[in-house]
């Protein structure tokens, strides 16, 4: 007799004695009359044995139907992964790929797969709007990252809801929203009134203000909205170092926020070092702010633009005012030995920033100047590997065999040791000394 024949009572006895929920549900796919018994005991099973992964899955793959029935048959919807579970990742992420990353609770997981109509069924059946996941994220924080301005809506609606949640890597779901550039959820957030617009702790964790985050990433409209809405222009956000909005707007070389902030009262107590960090962010907008805002040639030409800040001096008193501008975030941030370039010129050369170079030799800088551990322009140009603007250089006049610092005899020596070959041959075509000797710093 076969399977789909037995009594019910026999059907069912059968499927109490299988242990894994592939079996039960291999038993379950036997025809629809077979399907309809054993269907309960599949997810009862589930959710006995797995922590509901059915439920997982479905908030994973948007499947509405299956969290119904997980729902319906007595899921929890606040179930997460507990600490004693966390061993068995690597079984999770063939169910939910995202979770072993995040964890969280099902309703994180149909937000950052972006399933809002699941999400929504979740709050229904009295999913925790303000739970968090593994890294200190609510649905409402994983939305404002993410765009979903009609679910933050939704959210926000609740009474329950705490939108002033935050967590040390990511903020609050205004920073995310910020970080994210979503003028739209930022508007719904500061006039929603649960969110302070410069509130950076809660719970002891301490994160990146919004206007820090906006300003890191150029959106000039939403670091607007902040000022407007009382954010503070000058609010310094800092763990190691000091990290201010125009700080983080400079080191990203966003000029339009970049003027935004100095027009509404942003402070810069050192200029030269602004200019650095503009030079270094390979953006000329960013450098014309500064010397458009600070005097141009009358005020900065004795300093970083004509080099004479001396290695030195930079080691002995400015080595920890450089550290705003390394950023390991920051795909555009200074290295460790750009934080030894004291001369803003020298930086743009190294990076290859032709326009940066461009503007700051209009603006009166000496192309000879002598600074830092690549000693000139050109030095750092070759060590750098940058062709065409050697070639730009030694056109607008630049010393072929200049010393090159403490680093390198000059620019000859700099591209033979890294092996740069293509600067090798320019320059040896213009009548380059020969010398491949490095010193040591």
């Amino acid at each position: 007799m076969s399977p789909p024949a037995l009594a019910p009572e026999l059907l069912l006895m059968i499927a109490t004695f299988l242990q894994e929920n592939r079996d039960i549900l291999s038993l379950s796919l036997t025809n629809r009359r077979t399907h309809s018994l054993t269907l309960p005991h599949l997810y009862r099973n589930d959710i006995r044995t797995r922590q509901t992964s059915s439920l997982f899955w479905a908030a994973y793959n948007g499947q509405a139907a299956t969290a119904r029935n997980c729902l319906a048959f007595g899921a929890d919807p606040n179930v997460s992964i507990s600490d004693d579970q966390r061993q068995y990742l690597h079984c999770w992420q063939a169910i939910c790929p995202e979770l072993p990353y995040a964890g969280g609770t099902p309703m994180h997981v149909a937000v950052m797969r972006g399933h809002v109509d699941l999400a929504e069924m979740l709050l229904r059946a009295g999913a925790d709007v303000n739970a968090v996941n593994w890294r200190g994220e609510t649905a409402l924080i994983l939305a404002s990252g993410l765009g979903m301005e009609g679910f933050c809506r939704r959210l926000l609606a609740m009474d329950k809801i705490d939108a002033g949640i935050c967590n040390p890597d990511t903020g609050s779901a205004l920073s995310a929203a910020c970080r994210g550039g979503h003028d739209g959820i930022v508007r719904v957030l500061l006039d929603c009134g649960k969110v302070r617009v410069d509130a950076n702790t809660r719970g002891g964790n301490q994160s990146e203000p919004a206007i820090i985050a906006a300003a890191y990433g150029g959106h000039e409209r939403i670091v607007e909205m902040l000022l407007d809405a009382g954010a503070d222009v000058n609010t310094n956000f800092g763990r190691k170092w000091p990290w201010s909005p125009i700080t983080a707007a400079t080191s990203e070389g966003r000029a339009g926020v970049m003027r935004l902030l100095l027009g509404r009262g942003a402070e810069v107590d050192d200029p030269d070092l602004f200019l650095l960090i503009a030079a270094g962010s390979g953006s000329a907008g960013a450098v014309r702010v500064i010397l458009d805002c600070f005097g141009g040639s009358n005020m900065l030409l004795g300093g970083l633009v004509s080099g004479e800040r001396s290695h030195g001096k930079l080691l002995d008193g400015h080595e920890a005012s450089y550290q705003p501008t390394y950023r390991k975030s920051s795909p555009r941030s200074l290295n460790r030995l750009q934080l030894m370039l004291p001369c803003a010129l020298e930086t743009a050369a190294y990076i290859g920033a032709r326009d940066v170079v461009e503007v700051l030799l209009s603006s009166g800088a000496d192309i000879n100047a002598h600074c830092g551990l690549l000693g000139v322009a050109l030095c750092a140009a070759a060590a750098g590997g940058r062709v065409e603007l050697v070639e730009m250089l030694l056109d607008r006049g630049a010393d072929i065999d200049a010393p090159g610092g403490p680093r390198y005899t000059n620019a000859l020596g700099a591209a033979l040791d890294q092996g740069h070959t293509a600067v090798v041959e320019v320059l040896r075509s213009r009548g380059a000394t020969e010398s491949r000797t490095s010193r040591t710093c």
